[in-house]
């Protein structure tokens, strides 16, 4: 039975019964639900994209899948269990030989041993080189060494170091510093590739070329001497081409001056030739009228306006000519 109580109000006594309120039994945990939605943000962890510009490598359980992930959406298994590791394929990295370029620029002290390399005349030099290359095979350049940039650089150091070692210090500090980086890139990217590091060199430029500090005011002197010589075979040159209209009219006119004095030799040749042709006809004809009229031409070119007289020595007699009459 319920328990009653006992109200005393004066004259009267009143008897109420107590009910009291029910137990309501407590709702359990929803572990269910919660380790389902778990397992859904768990499972939602191995969706994963790749962007235009990247690519991806997945390492499944610690071992890297053969197969390199290309731009878009994939699906793998949850973290933990799937690894991914994205590069940037498109990216244009580069790495500093002798000394960092941002330090010189901002007058942050470098290490100048560092920069300096031994030319072929046993000369130092102090150069800085940028070396640009992008990643061409990301599983490689992921795992097969711990720090890329260290050995691009070192790589890219030890070709500079032949390239000049077979070149004397005035040739690498001006003529030839296209040929060193030509050099220097096709001479790494062969050391790189037995590396297999996954890289692949795109350019490489030579910042800086400079003898050491304690001789820098003689190499600007050979400089400014170089830079002068080459001033003054530009100006010959200069002054040749400009000769070189006038010397070929010059040439033109002395030919053409050859070639007429030639033709009047020939054509006066051949009149001498006729000329004494038929003096050799007359000859034959009349000889002792011919060469009377030799001789008298002969006379008269070799004494001219003069009594010419003629002598026999078979007889004491002269003989007049009266070719000329003599001048009052």
């Amino acid at each position: 039975m319920p328990p009653s109580a006992l109200f005393i109000d004066g004259t009267s006594t009143v008897h109420r019964t107590y009910h009291p309120e029910p137990v309501r039994p407590k709702k359990p945990f929803p572990w269910a639900a919660l380790a389902f939605w778990g397992l859904v943000v768990y499972a939602a962890t191995g969706v994963y994209t790749v962007s235009p510009n990247e690519r991806a490598v997945v390492r499944r359980f610690g071992r890297v899948l053969p197969e390199i992930r290309q731009p878009g959406l994939h699906f793998g298994l949850p973290w933990g269990l799937d690894r991914v590791d994205r590069v940037r394929v498109s990216e244009q990295k580069r790495v500093t030989v002798g000394g960092s370029i941002v330090d010189r620029d901002l007058g942050r002290p470098t290490d100048q041993q560092g920069a300096e390399y031994l030319t072929g005349d046993r000369n130092l030099v102090q150069l800085t080189a940028v070396v640009q290359y992008r990643i061409a095979d990301p599983k490689a350049y992921l795992y097969h060494a711990a720090d890329v940039p260290k050995v691009v650089a070192d790589a890219a150091s030890a070709s500079l170091a032949r390239a000049v070692s077979g070149m004397t210090v005035d040739a690498v500090l001006t003529t030839e510093r296209p040929v060193v980086q030509q050099f220097v890139r096709d001479r790494a990217m062969m050391e790189l590739r037995g590396y297999d590091l996954g890289v692949e060199i795109t350019g490489v430029t030579l910042e800086r070329a400079a003898p050491p500090r304690e001789v820098q005011e003689a190499f600007r002197d050979v400089t400014a001497a170089l830079e002068d010589k080459q001033r003054l075979v530009r100006e010959a040159e200069g002054y040749a081409a400009s000769l070189k209209p006038q010397t070929e009219g010059r040439i033109e006119q002395i030919l053409a001056e050859a070639t007429g004095y030639r033709e009047s030799v020939l054509a006066k040749a051949r009149g001498d030739t006729q000329r004494f042709e038929s003096l050799r006809n007359e000859l034959a004809a009349g000889r002792e009228r011919i060469e009377r009229r030799l001789l008298l031409q002969t006379l008269e070119e070799v004494v001219p306006r003069m009594q010419k007289v003629m002598f026999d020595d078979k007889t004491a007699d002269r003989m007049e000519l009266n070719v000329f009459e003599a001048q009052p």
